[in-house]
């Protein structure tokens, strides 16, 4: 699985806009993604934040240094049963 990452709900920014936006009084240049409900707002927040959770397990278990803390777990348990 490839790297995730999360950006419901924030802008897309960009120079021009960046640039523009100190003259704009009206505030009305950043747009941020639209749910057709608050409700499904939640749901889709709620299933990326959680996707993000099990990237984050997922990266923890496949570090080397969790591996060699198994590992040396596993002889440890092998070397009490001689």
């Amino acid at each position: 699985m490839g790297f995730l990452k999360t950006d419901f709900l924030t802008t897309t920014p960009s120079f021009a806009i960046g640039a523009a936006s100190a003259f704009n009084l009206a505030g009305s240049f950043y747009s941020f993604n639209r749910s057709s409900s608050p409700d499904e707002a939640d749901r889709i927040a709620l299933r990326q934040d959680a996707a993000m959770v099990g990237q984050d397990i997922l990266a923890v278990l496949d570090s080397s240094e969790t591996k060699k803390l198994i590992d040396g777990k596993r002889e440890g348990r092998q070397s009490e049963g001689n």
